[in-house]
């Protein structure tokens, strides 16, 4: 490469790696503060789209999570209301028991009815107003369903059949009712006895009731626990794609300052070039 004092290409050159080094030094810099592998889409866009668009999949996954953790304290809230509803008829058997006995009086008649009836009304306003955020929980149309968005796809939804688990006083529930055609009371013997016969068949409802509780719950269980598994998945996908490696880094880091360090030196070594053709003149 000749002398020349208009150009020194030395000194251009030097300019030129000592930039690149600077940039390179600037990005490693920022990774290193921000803990991401890619300073913008320009450092990586395959890999800053793909990682982004798991971080989207991620966040609904835990809004789908927290979706299907409410259904199970909606049917929790269930569960415990039946058993309440399972106790309070145990204990009407236990009256129509007592009262079909031919030893008991009217006036002890009159007092299992009493009792019985209370607990009759206990139980009505059990079913009724057992909600979860509003939602009835046991008294629905037997066509309704419970609709759970449990995944991050739309069409990754679990429909729960109200009629597995809600039920009411009425024939075609727990057929206990006080009044109409098929009501059981504690009155006198015989209607104790046939109060029995139906409690037996309204407590062998509520058991129903209960093991389609669990079944639901047993199911949207399985499907958090998969849920969980799917979300540890993404959070080490997205970590591969977008995290960045600190000893990798810092050596990168590094190698970089002894560069500039370098570069710098050799950028003041080029700026003198010119001033040696001087001893050719002298």
């Amino acid at each position: 490469m000749p002398l020349s004092i208009r150009t020194n290409m030395a000194s251009l050159s030097a300019v030129s790696s000592l930039t690149k080094t600077q940039s390179s030094l600037s990005k490693s810099i920022g990774r290193i503060s921000t803990g991401l592998k890619h300073a913008g889409f320009a450092d990586g866009a395959s890999e800053m789209a793909f990682g982004q668009k798991l971080e989207s999949d991620k966040t609904s996954l835990k809004a789908a999570m927290s979706n299907t953790s409410q259904g199970i304290s909606l049917l929790s809230v269930g569960e415990d209301a039946l058993n309440q509803v399972y106790s309070a008829l145990t204990k009407m058997r236990e009256i129509a028991v007592s009262s079909s006995n031919g030893a008991a009086s009217s006036s002890d008649r009159a007092t299992y009815a009493s009792e019985f009836n209370a607990l009759r009304t206990e139980v009505s306003r059990i079913l009724n107003t057992t909600t979860f955020n509003g939602i009835s929980v046991l008294h629905a149309a037997a066509s309704s369903s419970l609709v759970l968005q449990v995944g991050v796809d739309a069409a990754n939804i679990l429909t729960l059949t109200r009629s597995t688990f809600s039920t009411s006083l009425a024939a075609g529930g727990l057929s206990i009712a006080g009044s109409g055609a098929g009501h059981v009371s504690v009155n006198n013997a015989s209607a104790a006895l046939a109060a029995i016969t139906g409690l037996d068949t309204a407590l062998g409802t509520v058991n129903n009731k209960r093991a389609g509780l669990g079944v639901a719950q047993t199911k949207l269980e399985n499907v958090l626990s998969y849920a969980q598994a799917q979300h540890e998945a993404y959070s080490t996908a997205i970590s591969s794609i977008l995290d960045v490696d600190y000893a990798e880094e810092t050596a990168n880091m590094t190698r970089f300052q002894i560069m500039q360090q370098a570069g710098v030196a050799a950028l003041g070594q080029a700026r003198s070039i010119p001033q040696s053709i001087l001893s050719l003149l002298g």
